[in-house]
């Protein structure tokens, strides 16, 4: 497995398909766990999360200044509306 600090070397912006397919991560912010920055939010298309799900993503490599995409350790996600900190209870 890479490294996550060569990783964040090597990216940069997404391209179109990559993007395309990427699933949306709504309501979403950034913080810390185990040391790591993630991103928590309500998720929709993932293909093994399914949709409409509050997730933790795994760690966050990359992500858009703009907050239209982010890179995590295993995929693209379009991001959304930011949200709050809270999770909503299940």
């Amino acid at each position: 497995m890479k490294s996550a600090s060569r990783m964040r070397r090597r990216l940069g912006p997404p391209c179109g398909t990559e993007l395309k397919d990427a699933p949306l991560l709504d309501h979403w912010h950034e913080q810390k766990l185990f040391g790591a920055s993630v991103l928590v939010g309500r998720v929709f298309g993932h293909p093994v999360l399914g949709s409409d799900r509050w997730i933790v993503t795994s760690e966050l490599l990359a992500r858009d200044p703009q907050g239209r995409w982010a890179r995590t350790r295993s995929r693209w996600y379009r991001l959304g509306r930011r949200g709050g900190q809270d999770i909503p209870p299940a």
